[in-house]
């Protein structure tokens, strides 16, 4: 059996159309995510700052992130790898952050 898990995808709401901001964001998010990496509880994590299609075809997001944005650019794309369940405390601090994750 698999036991694969397929990483998590976020979408920053509130910069949408923003570079400011999705920059601000990417920020509030790394060193809590680097120190759950570090201690073991996800297997890794990134953001991208998403400017055009191309990007995001680039970057390969498989959700559907039009329907979020309405073709606004820029954005921030988010992604967490768990080893398994994502961990509450995890998905907490990203809905806090004000992601949302894709679906």
């Amino acid at each position: 059996m698999n036991n694969f898990i397929s990483e998590i995808d976020y979408l920053h709401i509130n910069s949408i159309g923003n570079l400011d901001s999705c920059r601000q964001a990417a920020f509030s998010i790394r060193d809590y995510l680097t120190h759950c990496y570090d201690s073991k509880r996800i297997e890794g994590w990134g953001t991208y700052l998403i400017s055009s299609d191309k990007k995001a075809e680039d970057v390969f997001i498989l959700k559907n992130y039009i329907e979020i944005t309405k073709g606004v650019y820029p954005f921030l794309y988010a992604y967490i790898q768990p080893f398994s369940i994502l961990d509450l405390d995890v998905a907490s601090f990203m809905d806090q952050q004000g992601f949302m994750e894709l679906k």
